[in-house]
């Protein structure tokens, strides 16, 4: 069994974490953390040198990803650019309030060497059978301090909604709070609220539900089309976003119902999640507010949206990951708004020749909306096969060994030290002197307090000077072994054999049909992929991608680097969000590292602090539509001139069968081969529009009453006898009267 001491005696570099959890708190609460932190230390008189602080302002412990100085402080640790064996908390909830709090705890100390003590159990002996025990429980206490918390603001709601006021969620569209009473609980006035109708939001309300009543074969998407062009709607208010649209006209709080508690939230995995209660857990609350729509027009709007439906299943737990059936599915985004391009595919069918086939294109989602001006669609299949050609070709170029790129990423690195050398040049020598005359300072101090007649308020004073300059000296000496650390750091960087790994691993993903797994490798890779409305295609990809490492380093810890988003012009700009979370399971990586990558895949911005000339910028045109009937045109007329020569007319149905494709593909396959003449041979004669048709119609009246039959006004008119019956119900409807059966009698008026 191994006998493990923590020694209090000996010197350590340590770490200081600082949190606060909401801008309600005090703006100086990180800094009380600190210096309780401090003070402790000095107390105990434990010779430890602080060597970074990392703080989080405004930021929930309940998840670690969201919080950016932790997860900073945890690649500096990982990647040895920080030296600590000890990272100090004032209470283990400013650490975190995580589920998993105990592997984090337990990750840094078993695999970094790293413990994590709290000031307010005064950095109690990590390795003593009591310290096991209060670690336990300190877990238990963070990670439940959660649920305490969210059980009692879940009762002051309930007590809320029970008075009749609003539970505190964001107010609705077109209602507003409205101030019905006060109290005074100990040093704080609380206000309660009740919802009124907005003079301005409720009448864009009533005209979105009566639009959805009248209409009901308009989807959301029509309704947010329609909303964006309405004229009486302030442009303030809009763009109007179709899953808002579908979202409002769903909640019955328009019609006066409350409905609270129908979804709950948590976090599993760290990742947020939303299912479904159960009935009995529903707060429904009649007659809560003043309506914005009647029952009526409420029910015809849900009858509407139940029949759109066509029996879709919509269940609130689904959703936890996503599975992609298409590899460059969240990378391809409008060029024109920014926002992800959706795919869309028809629904699988069968050709003539037996062969099941589905199309698929990303289309932009603003524009069914009536927002973006950006309708190309582009087929999946040609983008897939153009941008990930060109991936391979970069990534992969002649030599088997992936020297070249290995090449270019070394280059790109290089150069980034040779700037930073640079920056250090001026920046050290600055620390170094400074270094040198504090401890010239401190020298001196210690020689004058040696004095035993020294006066006590000068004591003090110089006391205080010494202790901020020890202070000074440990963060310069810090800083300066950072920069030692950061170049055994860039030392590591760019490994060869771990850069032919990662390209050997994207090579075999794109060779299966896992599209997520697939999606993970190239958002490594590619940035984005813009798609223009004048067919044009940028494709972006960061030629460090095979070193995902390199890319957290440079986009968290080097300012210089410029923030370089896309500029597309003026109009409405989508905001980029963090994507789901990647369904993958993937043993060739550890669950740490796998979640690691997918964290990396998934977030929009991981590319935004390189500079420009790191990316390969390649365009694409996006190809003019065309169809087998053009492609196949002379081969078909060929076919069709050579049964003609035979001296017969050729049968279009019989050539249609020897393609396997329709007849009517063969009859345009032939326009294009005469250059879209409709009055050739292969044609019949044209049809004779009838309905609507007033002389037409009236000739055939004509004819009928002068007692010709129905098959030989066709014959006259050249159309079918059923059109003739059919102009003939319509003339009898006319008239009134019942249409005669022309086998028996004629003329019956």
């Amino acid at each position: 069994m191994l006998r493990k001491k923590f020694d209090f005696q000996i010197l350590r570099d340590v770490i200081v974490y600082l949190r606060m959890s909401s801008d309600n708190q005090s703006k100086t609460s990180p800094a009380q953390q600190e210096r309780a932190i401090r003070k402790l230390i000095k107390s105990r008189g434990l010779p430890w040198r602080v060597v970074k602080v990392y703080r989080d302002e405004a930021k929930s412990g309940k998840t670690a990803q969201h919080r950016d100085g932790f997860q900073q402080m945890l690649r500096d640790i990982k990647t040895g650019v920080v030296q600590a064996t000890v990272i100090l908390v004032d209470t283990i909830e400013r650490f975190g309030r995580m589920d998993n709090l105990d592997t984090y705890r337990r990750d840094l100390q078993f695999r970094h060497g790293v413990y994590v003590l709290t000031a307010d159990r005064n950095f109690a002996d990590p390795s003593s059978v009591d310290a096991k025990y209060a670690e336990m429980f300190e877990n238990m206490r963070a990670s439940e301090d959660s649920r305490i918390k969210a059980n009692d603001v879940y009762r002051g709601k309930v007590e809320a909604i029970e008075a009749g006021y609003w539970p505190g969620s964001p107010v609705p569209f077109g209602y507003k709070l409205e101030v019905v009473a006060t109290e005074k609980r100990r040093s704080r006035e609380i206000l309660h609220h009740k919802l009124v109708h907005d003079p301005e939001t409720a009448p864009i309300m009533a005209i979105q539900f009566q639009a959805s009543a009248e209409h009901p074969s308009w989807g959301q998407q029509s309704l947010a089309r329609y909303l964006n062009e309405h004229d009486a709607i302030p442009d303030r208010y809009k763009p109007f976003h179709a899953d808002t649209v579908g979202h409002r006209l769903k909640s019955e709080i328009y019609r006066g119902t409350l409905v609270w508690s129908d979804n709950s939230t948590g976090l599993v995995d760290e990742r947020r999640v939303i299912e479904k209660n159960d009935e009995e857990h529903v707060i429904r609350v009649e007659g809560f507010c003043e309506p914005i729509v009647d029952a009526e027009t409420f029910e015809k709007v849900n009858i509407g949206i139940i029949a759109r439906s066509r029996g879709r299943q919509n269940e609130a737990n689904a959703g936890r990951s996503t599975n992609y059936r298409y590899p460059l599915t969240g990378l391809v985004r409008c060029g024109h708004c920014g926002a992800s391009m959706v795919p869309n595919s028809t629904a699988p069918y069968k050709t003539k020749s037996g062969e099941t086939k589905t199309y698929c294109s990303y289309a932009c989602p603003n524009q069914r909306n009536g927002i973006c001006e950006n309708g190309k669609r582009v087929k999946e299949e040609w983008l897939r096969e153009s941008v990930v050609g060109k991936v391979v070709e970069r990534l992969f170029p002649e030599d088997a060994d992936h020297t070249s790129l290995i090449e270019v990423v070394q280059k790109i690195v290089e150069q980034q030290r040779r700037n930073d050398d640079s920056q250090r040049a001026g920046v050290v020598p600055n620390l170094q002197a400074e270094l040198d005359d504090l401890q010239n300072r401190v020298s001196g101090w210690s020689v004058t307090l040696s004095k035993r007649d020294l006066p006590n308020q000068l004591r003090e004073t110089i006391e205080v000077q010494a202790g901020e300059a020890l202070q000074r000296i440990a963060e310069i000496e810090a800083d300066l072994e950072s920069q030692v650390c950061e170049d055994a750091v860039f030392d590591r960087l760019v490994n060869p054999r771990d850069v032919r790994d990662r390209l050997d691993r994207l090579a075999e993903v794109l060779g299966g049909e896992c599209a997520t797994l697939a999606n993970l490798e190239l958002s490594m890779h590619i940035d984005r992929i813009d798609c223009f409305e004048d067919g044009r295609v940028v494709c972006r990809s960061c030629k460090i991608g095979s070193v995902p490492d390199a890319v957290l380093w440079f986009s968290h810890t080097k300012e210089l680097l410029e923030r370089n988003g896309p500029q597309n012009g003026e109009g409405y700009k989508t905001k980029p969000r963090k994507r789901a979370w990647l369904q993958v399971e993937d043993n060739s990586f550890s669950d740490e590292r796998l979640r690691d990558r997918i964290n990396m895949a998934t977030n929009p911005h991981r590319f935004d602090a390189l500079p420009n000339d790191w990316f390969w910028i390649d365009e694409f045109q996006i190809p003019e539509p065309t169809c087998w009937s053009r492609e196949n045109a002379e081969v078909v007329m060929a076919r069709f001139s050579s049964l003609q020569a035979l001296g017969k007319k050729p049968s279009l149905n019989a050539i249609a069968k020897e393609f396997g494709v329709s007849r009517p593909t063969i009859t345009y396959a032939l326009d294009a081969a005469l250059g879209g003449d409709k009055t050739a041979a292969h044609r019949k004669e044209p049809t004779v529009s009838v309905k609507g048709n007033v002389e037409i119609e009236a000739e055939i009246a004509r004819l009928h009453d002068e007692g010709m039959l129905n098959k030989d006004i066709g014959q006259s008119l050249s159309i079918a006898r059923s059109t003739v019956t059919n102009a003939l119900d319509r003339l009898y409807e006319q008239r009134g009267l019942p249409r005669p059966d022309g086998r028996n009698t004629r003329h019956q008026r």
